[in-house]
C-alpha cells in the first residue's frame, strides 16, 4: 500500500525537502558559530528529521512543535525501552511518574496526528504525500478505507521510526565525524566532487 510513496520520483522529491531543510539548519549553525554559541547538535538532528518527517509523511512543516513532539517521542522510547527491560514492570494503570509521563507523551503525540488527519479530511487541496496515499487507500474486497484508528496507527509508526531513527543516526554520524577529522575531510571531497 505505502510502495507507490517511495518510488524513485517521490523519493527525489523528499530528497529536495530534505536538502532545503539541511540548508536552513546549516544557516542555523553558521549563525550559532559566528556568535559562538553551542549547538545542541541531538536537540537539532531531531529537528531536522522531525521537519523532513512531517514534510514527506503530511505534507506540513512541524517545525513549530518540533521541541515537544521530541520530548514526547524520547518519552515514549524510554518507556518502551524500560518495558523490554524490566520483566516485571509495574502496569500502565499505575499512577506511577513513569507511567504517567508515558500516557502524557503518547497523549500529545495521539493529538498531533489526529488533528492532521482531521485536517486533511476537511481539506480540499490535493495532496501528494504518504498521508494522501493511505487516506486513498481502498480494501479490496469492501471498498472501504482507513479509519482515523488505523490511519493513526500507520502515521504515528512512521513518524516515530522516521524522527527518532534518523535523528539518532545523524547525531552520531555529527560525533564520529568530529572524532575522526580524516574522514570528515574525504566526506567534504566527496560532497565538494
Amino acid at each position: 500500500l505505502m510502495q507507490p510513496a517511495f518510488h524513485r520520483q517521490k523519493l527525489a522529491a523528499i530528497a529536495e525537502t530534505m536538502t532545503g531543510v539541511a540548508a536552513r539548519t546549516a544557516q542555523t549553525w553558521e549563525q550559532a558559530a559566528v556568535s559562538g554559541q553551542p549547538i545542541d547538535i541531538a536537540e537539532s538532528m531531531a529537528a531536522f528529521s522531525l521537519e523532513t518527517a512531517g514534510r514527506a509523511l503530511f505534507g506540513i512543516d512541524l517545525a513549530g512543535v518540533s521541541k515537544t513532539v521530541a520530548r514526547d517521542v524520547r518519552t515514549w522510547f524510554d518507556h518502551v525501552g524500560y518495558l523490554m527491560n524490566t520483566p516485571m514492570a509495574i502496569p500502565l494503570w499505575w499512577p506511577t511518574k513513569r507511567n504517567r509521563a508515558f500516557k502524557a507523551a503518547k497523549a500529545g503525540l495521539d493529538r498531533l496526528v489526529y488533528e492532521i488527519i482531521a485536517e486533511r479530511r476537511k481539506s480540499s487541496a490535493e495532496f501528494h504525500d504518504l498521508l494522501a496515499l493511505l487516506m486513498s487507500a481502498v480494501d479490496e474486497d469492501d471498498g472501504s478505507g482507513m479509519t482515523d484508528v488505523e490511519l493513526h496507527d500507520e502515521v504515528i509508526t512512521l513518524l516515530l521510526a522516521g524522527h527518532d531513527t534518523a535523528s539518532a543516526a545523524l547525531s552520531w554520524t555529527w560525533y564520529l565525524l568530529g572524532r575522526n577529522p580524516q574522514i570528515a575531510s574525504y566526506l567534504q571531497d566527496e560532497l565538494d566532487a
